[in-house]
């Protein structure tokens, strides 16, 4: 009978309790998030108010704090670390900053500027505008529909943009990059072990580099396009939807170039051990 009257008592100070509330807030405000562990799920809508609702311990409590600009939450713990499950509703234009160790996020119909950093946990947003940086040591990056400076990274997992108009820097150690229905005129897309797919424009005068040291590199492109293609792999083989001219003597781990129309623009292509893949737009990969 103690034993069972002291297991009740553990259980009831372990309680599931919810925090749901909401708060007006200031066009032009930033929403800032800071906690250990948990799941933050983001929607939005036309209002000037954020509806906050998390499910926590009951020795958990999250602190709401506006200042200046910032609407603050903080995930506090009386003991151990601090879990809370969010689901909030924001403006539309609301800048978000989330920080946390082992937290994934879900952001949809965003239109701010976007940060996310996490070590362990997915990231997938839906919109954004302006600065956006998604970072994760051990998860997935998605972003879909954003327009802006982009910089999503993942040390061990696939990083995926899709819909997407600005610069866009795209990295991973280990793990697939995949940039599909690009508007831009400065990418960058570098990983480890994995391959590279870029599918988008070509545009005069833009800057392009797509690299890996264990997978294919594969380009969509459209038709009409000027580029000076700088090649390299060590134990791969070009393969092009496009007539190309090699100049250069061809070796293996030997870079060298081609040019299709005037050349105004720069593409290079690095794999060490993976294929060069060069289709029209749209078309996927080739095999």
């Amino acid at each position: 009978m103690v034993t069972l009257t002291l297991l009740t008592g553990l259980l009831a100070s372990v309680a599931i309790q919810q925090t749901d509330t909401v708060v007006s807030v200031d066009p032009g405000s930033r929403l800032v998030i800071e906690s250990f562990r948990g799941e933050v799920t983001i929607d939005t809508w036309d209002r000037n108010e954020m509806r906050i609702w998390g499910n926590h311990s009951s020795r958990t409590y999250i602190d709401i704090r506006q200042s200046g600009s910032a609407v603050r939450l903080r995930a506090n713990a009386w003991a151990g670390p601090a879990q809370v499950d969010y689901e909030l509703t924001i403006p539309a234009s609301m800048d978000i900053d989330i920080r946390g160790t082992f937290i994934s996020a879900d952001i949809d119909g965003t239109q701010g500027e976007v940060r996310v950093f996490t070590t362990q946990g997915d990231i997938d947003v839906r919109g954004g505008s302006g600065y956006i940086h998604l970072e994760t040591v051990n998860g997935r990056v998605n972003l879909e529909n954003a327009n802006g400076n982009i910089d999503v990274q993942s040390t061990n997992g696939r990083v995926s943009v899709t819909d997407a108009t600005g610069e866009i820097s795209a990295s991973s150690v280990n793990g697939g990059i995949t940039l599909s229905g690009i508007e831009s005129s400065d990418v960058r897309a570098e990983t480890t072990s994995g391959g590279v797919y870029y599918d988008g424009t070509i545009v005069d005068g833009g800057r392009y580099s797509l690299s890996t040291h264990s997978g294919d590199v594969v380009v969509g492109m459209p038709d009409n396009v000027n580029a000076t293609f700088g090649v390299s792999t060590f134990s791969g083989n070009l393969d092009t939807d496009f007539p190309v001219t090699v100049t250069g003597t061809r070796a293996p781990g030997r870079p060298f170039n081609f040019t299709i129309g005037d050349g105004s623009a720069r593409v290079e292509m690095r794999s060490f051990s993976g294929d060069i893949e060069i289709t029209r737009r749209g078309a996927g990969r080739r095999r």
